[in-house]
């Protein structure tokens, strides 16, 4: 796995490039900090809702959950995160 993960690192033409490229696997990888900030509070939330609402089955509380851990993580992508994104541009890094 070491292995693996430092030919990504070191060479850009690596054998998981077409999938790392891969535009929905790119944005989960751009969205990937919100995702872990969020998952557990929304994750706690839509098994809440689920159980009041008569749907306490585990699938659907993990779908909620998901859908909800996507939304908050775009909506902090794009209205927080990017805009220290645009800070780095302009300082160098």
């Amino acid at each position: 796995m070491f292995l693996l993960l430092a030919a990504c690192v070191v060479r850009e033409d690596h054998g998981l490039r077409r999938l790392l490229t891969w535009t929905p696997i790119a944005r989960i990888g751009a969205l990937s900090y919100g995702i872990y900030l969020f998952q557990q509070p929304c994750l706690g939330a839509a098994r809440a809702v689920a159980g009041k609402i008569g749907l306490g089955h585990p699938v659907v509380g993990l779908v909620l959950g998901a859908f909800g851990v996507w939304i908050a993580a775009e909506v902090s992508f794009r209205f927080y995160e990017s805009r220290f994104l645009r800070l780095k541009k302009r300082f160098g890094a």
